[in-house]
C-alpha cells in the first residue's frame, strides 16, 4: 500500500508538471497543426509539427512566470511549483526557442526572419510603454484586459496555420483564413474558460481577464456567439463549395468546446489541471478527426 501510494503520488506530480509546465498544452499544438495542414491541402511535414511545438513552449512558459510574478495569483501550489521548477522550465524554454529558430533557418530564410521578429514582438508584450507618472491605467499591452488570451490565440494561429501556409501558394486565401479563425476561436475559448473558472474560485487576484472585466454571463455569451459563428461559417463555405463537405467533421471540436463552456465554467471547486486536460483534449480530437476523415 505504501509503495502504491508513493507511485500514485509520483505519477500525480509528473502529471501536474506536464500540465502546469505547459508540456501537454504545447504537445496539443501538434495534432492541431496536422489538422490545419490537411484543411489547407498542405502536406503535414514533420518540421511544421515540430515548429508549432517548439515555437509555442517558450511563449507559454515565460507568460506563466510573468503571470505569477506580476499579477499576484493566490494559487499557493502553483506559485511553489513555479519557484521550484522555474530554472528548469526556463532552460527548456530557451532550448525550445533555439530549436524553433534552427528549424525555421533550415527551411527558409523568410520563415526564420518572421519567427525571429515574432519572438521580438512577443518580448514587447510585457514592456511598460506608458511612463509610471502618467495617469493612464494600462501601461503595457499586458495590462489590457483579455490581452493575454488574444496574444496566445494569435501565437497559436501563427504557429499552426500561418507558418505552414506561408510556405505554400495557399497563403493568403479563403481556406487559410478559415483555418486561422478556427484555431483562434478554439484557443481563445479554451483560455477564457480557464479564466472564468479561475475568477469564480478566487484564484486570480488582480488579473484583468475578460470575465473579470465583463462578468461571467457576458463572457459565456461571447464564447457561445464566436463558436456558433465559426460553425456557421464552415457550413456556408461547404455549401458554397469553397471547402469540401468532409471539412464539416471539424464541427465536432466546436460542439465539444461549446459543451465545455457550460460545463467547466459552473461554480464548483475549480480543479485547474482537470480543466486543462479536458480542454486540451479538444485539440487532440481535432487531429484524430483530421487523420480519419481529411487525409
Amino acid at each position: 500500500p505504501d509503495m502504491s501510494r508513493t507511485l500514485a503520488g509520483f505519477l500525480k506530480k509528473i502529471g501536474y508538471l506536464a500540465v502546469e509546465g505547459n508540456f501537454v498544452t504545447c504537445l496539443a499544438a501538434v495534432p492541431l497543426t496536422y489538422a490545419m495542414c490537411l484543411l489547407m491541402n498542405i502536406q503535414p511535414k514533420i518540421h511544421f509539427l515540430l515548429m508549432s511545438l517548439f515555437y509555442l513552449f517558450p511563449m507559454h512558459t515565460i507568460n506563466k512566470y510573468l503571470e505569477i510574478k506580476w499579477k499576484f495569483i493566490s494559487m499557493k501550489e502553483k506559485a511553489v511549483f513555479i519557484r521550484k521548477y522555474w530554472k528548469v522550465l526556463l532552460g527548456f524554454a530557451m532550448v525550445s526557442m533555439l530549436i524553433s529558430l534552427v528549424i525555421a533557418w533550415q527551411y527558409d530564410a523568410l520563415i526564420f526572419g518572421i519567427v525571429f521578429i515574432s519572438y521580438l514582438l512577443g518580448g514587447f508584450y510585457s514592456v511598460q510603454i506608458i511612463p509610471s507618472g502618467w495617469n493612464i491605467r494600462y501601461k503595457s499591452i499586458r495590462d489590457i484586459p483579455g490581452s493575454k488570451d488574444v496574444v496566445i490565440a494569435t501565437a497559436w494561429t501563427f504557429a499552426t496555420v500561418v507558418l505552414p501556409a506561408i510556405s505554400h501558394e495557399t497563403f493568403p486565401g479563403i481556406i487559410t483564413l478559415a483555418g486561422g479563425i478556427y484555431v483562434f476561436v478554439l484557443v481563445f475559448s479554451k483560455a477564457t474558460i480557464l479564466a472564468i473558472g479561475g475568477m469564480q474560485s478566487d484564484k486570480l487576484v488582480g488579473l484583468e481577464t475578460i470575465p473579470v472585466l465583463i462578468g461571467k454571463e457576458h463572457t459565456e455569451k461571447l464564447l457561445y456567439t464566436l463558436n456558433i459563428l465559426l460553425a456557421s461559417g464552415l457550413t456556408v463555405l461547404a455549401v458554397l463549395n469553397m471547402l469540401s463537405f468532409r471539412i464539416l467533421v471539424l464541427m465536432v471540436p466546436i460542439v465539444y468546446i461549446i459543451i465545455c463552456i457550460g460545463f467547466l465554467s459552473r461554480k464548483v471547486l475549480f480543479y485547474r489541471v482537470f480543466h486543462m486536460i479536458v480542454l486540451e483534449a479538444d485539440f487532440f480530437l481535432t487531429g484524430i478527426l483530421a487523420y480519419l476523415f481529411l487525409r
